[in-house]
């Protein structure tokens, strides 16, 4: 799960060109009233859909097909020294991925779980 750290959150629209993914937002802004809960949506060229992903969420998708296109679109520049994000099969947020926690980039198998220190995004 990734997310870009205050003060460079950003906002962005995801939408599948090619094949299928399960696309997952957890909201990190502690002001919410869904802080730390997660939404998901299967993304589908098909489905004409798309998923809106706000500022202080972190994302992540797993592909359920080979061969997957999605586009972003975001409202503000990657910022490398703001890159952060947290494991996807963390167990403290209880994500149901379709496919279980596997295949997985060598960078999100070394990211960290949330721990109980941490105190979310105050935007």
């Amino acid at each position: 799960m990734h997310y870009q750290a205050p003060p460079f959150c950003e906002a962005k629209i995801v939408t599948c060109l090619a094949g299928a993914v399960w696309d997952v937002a957890v909201d990190l802004r502690t002001h919410s009233p869904t802080y730390l809960k997660w939404a998901a949506v299967r993304l589908t060229p098909d489905s004409d859909n798309a998923l809106y992903i706000p500022a202080g969420c972190a994302h992540g998708f797993q592909s359920l097909v080979s061969d997957t296109a999605l586009i972003y679109i975001h409202d503000g520049e990657y910022a490398p020294q703001a890159d952060a994000g947290f494991s996807p099969v963390d167990p403290a947020l209880n994500i149901k991925w379709p496919l279980g926690g596997r295949i997985m980039s060598q960078k999100d198998q070394n990211l960290p779980f949330i721990r109980d220190d941490f105190k979310g995004l105050k935007l």
